[in-house]
C-alpha cells in the first residue's frame, strides 16, 4: 500500500504554526494581556468542549472522525481568534479612554 506523507505533513506544520502564533509574544506584553489571553484560552476551551459534544450526539461513523480531525486544530485557532478579538476590542477602549480624558480637561 502506498502512502502520500503530504496530509501528515501539512498536519505536523499546522499544528507546530498554530501552537508558535499562539505562544509568541505581543510587542508590548503586560498583566492586562495575559488576563486576555488566560480568558481566550478558557472561552476556547469552553467552546471546543461544546463542539466535541455536539459532534459526539449528532455525527456517526466517518463524519464523527472529521469531527475529531478538526478537534485537533479548533483550540490554538479558536485561542488566536478570541484573543485576537479580545486584544483589539481592549486597545480600542483604552483608545476612546484617552481621548474622552482629553476632552474633560
Amino acid at each position: 500500500m502506498h502512502s502520500n506523507l503530504s496530509d501528515e505533513i501539512f498536519t505536523i506544520f499546522s499544528i507546530i504554526g498554530l501552537t508558535l502564533i499562539a505562544l509568541s509574544k505581543e510587542k508590548q506584553e503586560n498583566a492586562q494581556n495575559t488576563e486576555l489571553r488566560l480568558k481566550a484560552l478558557s472561552l476556547a476551551f469552553i467552546i471546543n468542549a461544546a463542539f466535541i459534544v455536539f459532534g459526539s450526539a449528532f455525527f456517526y461513523g466517518l463524519s464523527y472522525l472529521y469531527i475529531l480531525t478538526i478537534n485537533i486544530f479548533s483550540i490554538p485557532l479558536l485561542y488566536i481568534i478570541i484573543f485576537r478579538i479580545l486584544l483589539y476590542k481592549s486597545k480600542k477602549s483604552r483608545t476612546k479612554d484617552l481621548v474622552t480624558d482629553g476632552f474633560d480637561n
